[in-house]
């Protein structure tokens, strides 16, 4: 049990702007608290290749070929860190490459050591060798997928609470976009999947413009004229250009982390964009259906909501400026899911 009151917080996870972990930086240092960022990523090939896909992929092969070596240098700097800082509380963002010996070590010296991740914490795509082990570890788990927490229980987890997605309003704005870009009627931003490209391919009747990675992967669009894959990714003010130029922003749940919400469904409306998403029982709960966002489920239902608000656009404004102000007004921020974070480590653990 802690005795002394909260005032240094260190933060697993990585450092640049649009990073969860850094918008959590931004958060707790505005709510008065003395805060670091340990970034694993220094450690880690792809870190020094983010534009370039070939060297990227390279650097990810590398980091896997040496994975004990690139873990065993992560947790003796991220616990020399901590050493040297000395915080009151340790939040994990993932920590894909936190050891249980790591752990073990950091609940030893007293410090609390909680874990907001937002990808589906047992995603086969994520999952490593030892996360089972460092599940029971941490004090709490904060997710934002309540639908899973018996099975999290199930797994060991001590404390999970609940903790939605949010977004930083100071990374996703509404910008107008620049000359030279053209308006699409539909765009879609995220990775490529199988359940993406089969849902994508059939707007194949509406003018979509598609950006994220590995959609190389999906010849079908080469048959497909009216989408257009943009070939790259968008961030920060990217990001925000091509939801404003967007008559419509798609988002399409991710089936691999079980999802019922995404960070999409935050983003989307803080740049004021007209979102239309994949029908959730949370996002009703969260979000006012046909006032502050559109939802859809299936493909013949897309398609009928996608040509109605093409051709209502007062609607469409409409309900964009609704849901720009159910996410900045409503307290769908870091800041605000970060005093709820330290309320309830108060409560568990003080």
């Amino acid at each position: 049990m802690m005795q002394k009151k909260i005032n240094r917080i260190l933060v697993y996870g990585e450092s640049w702007r649009a990073a969860v972990s850094y918008s959590i930086l931004l958060a707790l240092t505005r709510l008065g608290y003395s805060v670091i960022i340990f970034d694993y990523k220094k450690h880690l090939s792809l870190s020094k290749v983010e534009d370039n896909r070939f060297l990227r992929k390279m650097g990810f092969v590398l980091d896997q070929l040496f994975f004990k070596k690139r873990c065993t240098e992560i947790n003796k700097s991220f616990l020399q860190c901590i050493e040297d800082f000395s915080p009151d509380l340790i939040i994990v963002v993932k920590g894909l490459h936190v050891l249980p010996e790591s752990l073990k070590k950091i609940k030893k010296n007293g410090i609390p050591v909680v874990n907001w991740h937002g990808d589906e914490f047992f995603n086969p795509i994520y999952i490593m060798p030892y996360s089972r082990e460092s599940f029971v570890l941490y004090d709490i788990h904060f997710s934002q997928r309540s639908h899973l927490f018996e099975e999290y229980r199930k797994q060991g987890g001590g404390n999970i609470e609940y903790l939605e997605h949010c977004v930083d309003p100071t990374v996703f704005y509404p910008i107008n976009s620049i000359s030279g870009n053209h308006p699409c009627d539909v765009s879609f931003i995220g990775s490529w999947s199988k359940k993406r490209e089969h849902l994508l391919k059939k707007l194949y009747m509406f003018n979509v413009h598609i950006y994220g990675s590995s959609w190389h992967r999906a010849a079908i669009f080469r048959r497909a004229p009216n989408i257009l894959f943009m070939n790259k990714g968008v961030y920060l003010e990217d990001f925000s250009r091509v939801v404003s130029m967007s008559k419509i922003c798609l988002n399409i749940l991710t089936e691999e982390n079980r999802d019922q919400t995404n960070l999409r469904n935050f983003e989307i409306p803080a740049c004021r964009g007209f979102q239309l998403c994949e029908r959730s029982t949370k996002l009703t709960e969260i979000f006012k259906e046909g006032e502050e966002i559109a939802l859809y489920e299936g493909e013949q239902e897309l398609i009928e909501k996608i040509h109605y608000y093409l051709s209502h656009e007062f609607e469409r404004i409409k309900i964009a400026e609704n849901g720009f102000k159910a996410v900045i007004q409503g307290g769908h921020t870091y800041e605000s899911r970060c005093k709820q974070l330290i309320s309830v480590v108060e409560a568990l653990l003080l």
